[in-house]
């Protein structure tokens, strides 16, 4: 679904998973989480939000309840207010109206979470707040505990959660106490990649974190993960597991994963801290899978699981956007993914809160 906008240009992408699934009640059965419980990002959902919840920071509180509801224009004001370019953008706007649409359609609603554990801070305040509501007295302890620097002092807090989960479900609900749980998963994530020089600790956060979203969706649910080419392939070399790897061990053949190729064209880019302009994208190497899949159609889907060709399970260059710029990355497509959305052409995303200049350039009307 990423692609439903091949223009995009937009770095970030990662942090945001959307769904195609009704939301469950409160007594529906959950989907068990295989590897165990995880986090997601720090927005604590209420009753009216049932359209769309953007776990991305504490104060997209407030824009996840706009942009449930909102007119065009306050959910251009909601995603601005996540502070970050990379998801204020008209195509983004599209895609979350796309699913919205669907899912209003099917008799569904449309759920937003967060990837990746970047906020440790917000997560620890929704935890807070939820425990102002059931144990007002331990606030301060647990205050201390996740503040602190010891990894011991997190996993107190969880435990007491555990601990205390049925006394704290008689003063709330079961979607508000695993939203606090998973807040404090989540600080407990951000500490360990703090701490650690290894570069699957993040990817294996993410995995976690994509699990505990799709155990949310009951029974049925189906979750649609937005991140780069590497991230979310099923195998990568080397011995630094991508959160595709993850996803696979414990998902198998539920999990599947699809990357994107371009030909040419442009994205935007940064040229200062209030202009955004149109880049031009480098050529595909030469003998590259991305130049194999270059044709005079406007897109190709390679369904890999058809292809029996030997090559297609060898080492493989395919690009894979990485932040804002775009790498090699050398892959066994069949054995990576399932299939392949190859795209002619890509053009530069419209931004949100930004007004045109000369040819592809925009300037910044809000910070």
């Amino acid at each position: 679904l990423r692609h439903l906008c091949p223009g995009r240009g937009w770095p970030g992408y990662s942090r945001v998973m959307t769904t195609l699934s009704p939301r469950p009640t409160d007594d529906a059965p959950r989907s068990p989480a295989p590897a165990g419980p995880s986090a997601t990002g720090p927005v604590e959902p209420t009753d009216d939000v049932r359209d769309a919840v953007l776990d991305v920071a504490r104060r997209a509180k407030v824009a996840a309840r706009i942009v449930a509801t909102a007119t065009r224009g306050t959910k251009d004001a909601a995603l601005l207010a996540l502070a970050d370019r990379g998801l204020a953008t008209v195509e983004m706007r599209e895609v979350l109206q796309y699913l919205r649409a669907y899912n209003t359609a099917h008799g569904g609603a449309l759920r937003v979470f967060g990837l990746a554990p970047s906020d440790p801070d917000a997560a620890a305040a929704v935890a807070l707040a939820y425990l102002e509501r059931v144990d007002p007295a331990y606030v301060p302890e647990a205050r201390s505990l996740l503040a602190g620097e010891q990894q011991l002092g997190v996993d107190a807090v969880r435990a007491r959660l555990d601990a205390r989960r049925a006394d704290y479900l008689a003063r709330s609900d079961a979607g508000a106490w695993s939203t606090a749980r998973q807040q404090v998963e989540l600080v407990a994530q951000a500490r360990r990649m703090a701490e650690t020089w290894e570069f699957e600790a993040g990817e294996f956060a993410r995995a976690r974190n994509a699990e505990w979203a799709l155990a949310q969706l009951g029974v049925g649910g189906k979750l649609v993960i937005l991140a780069d080419n590497r991230r979310v392939a099923r195998e990568v070399p080397g011995a630094a597991p991508a959160m595709g790897d993850f996803l696979r061990q414990w998902f198998a053949a539920d999990y599947r994963a699809i990357a994107a190729s371009f030909g040419d064209g442009s994205r935007l880019a940064s040229r200062d801290e209030r202009t955004l302009c149109g880049t031009a994208l480098p050529p595909p190497r030469a003998g590259s899978l991305d130049a194999a899949l270059v044709t005079k159609a406007r897109l190709v889907w390679l369904d890999l699981r058809a292809r029996p060709e030997p090559a297609l399970r060898k080492p493989q260059v395919l690009r894979s956007w990485v932040g804002a710029s775009v790498e090699d990355t050398v892959l066994r497509p069949a054995i990576a993914f399932d299939a392949i959305l190859g795209l002619r052409h890509v053009q530069p995303v419209t931004p949100l809160g930004a007004g045109p200049l000369a040819g592809t350039c925009y300037t910044l009307l809000t910070p």
